[in-house]
């Protein structure tokens, strides 16, 4: 009978080390669950063609939000970074950029976590439109300041707008500005006035104010088709 006997259960603490990385986003979640969280939980995928698309994505978005709340769409690549892009819950469209991949061999960095900037020298611009009323309470803008750099412009659909000059007498680094939304905007154009280089590395759409974040999920993916893991080593850390 000894070979049948049960193993001994592991100690509560052995239990915990094997998996101490998640216990923080498992006690985010039981926050989210029990409506003592004030802010939203935020995850993120990063991977290829199968997180670009949003497919599987999208799936495990709406079944976390179901489950936890929406908080928002969340960060999103900038402008249109590829063909057939189509983020979900959200509607993008984009003139005059054009985007640069850190999975081009060429091309040269800096770029952020989302691993795409658009770039643009003359005038351009991009809108983002959530699906859902309130989707674009707050929101922000991640750019390169740069020497030369242009001005950039971020409009919202009920009269926000807020001008910032891109150039810097330092080496390219990164900036966020904020989203001048309300409660009432349905949308936000981001411009280059075409007055010297602009790129932006990201944008972040949610809902809540700026003031005051929306608790519940916020699901991002950020995928580069034909990508590998080593991709990653292009991120410059100063962008993160």
């Amino acid at each position: 009978m000894g070979c049948a006997a049960a193993r001994d259960p592991l100690p509560a603490h052995e239990k915990i080390g094997r998996y101490a990385s998640v216990v923080p986003f498992y006690k985010a979640l039981d926050s989210l669950q029990s409506g003592q969280a004030t802010e939203p939980v935020t995850v993120l995928q990063i991977g290829d063609s199968h997180t670009a698309n949003d497919s599987f994505s999208d799936q495990m978005r709406n079944l976390l939000q179901k489950d936890f709340q929406n908080a928002g769409r969340g960060f999103l690549q900038p402008g249109i970074p590829f063909r057939y892009y189509h983020p979900a819950q959200v509607t993008v469209s984009s003139a005059g950029w054009t985007p640069v991949s850190a999975f081009s061999k060429t091309a040269t960095g800096p770029w952020g976590i989302s691993l795409v900037r658009q770039h643009a020298d003359t005038p351009a611009s991009m809108t983002i439109t959530p699906d859902e009323a309130g989707g674009v309470g707050r929101g922000m803008v991640e750019f390169l300041s740069q020497p030369g750099g242009g001005q950039l412009v971020i409009e919202a659909d009920d009269g926000g707008r807020t001008a910032v000059s891109t150039a810097s007498s330092q080496d390219p680094d990164s900036m966020w500005l904020r989203m001048p939304t309300t409660a009432d905007t349905h949308s936000v154009t981001v411009s280059a006035m075409g007055d010297g280089p602009v790129d932006i590395l990201g944008w972040e759409v949610a809902k809540g104010s700026q003031a005051k974040p929306a608790p519940g999920i916020l699901y991002s993916n950020l995928g580069i088709t034909g990508s590998t893991i080593d991709i990653l080593s292009r991120v410059d850390p100063r962008t993160c």
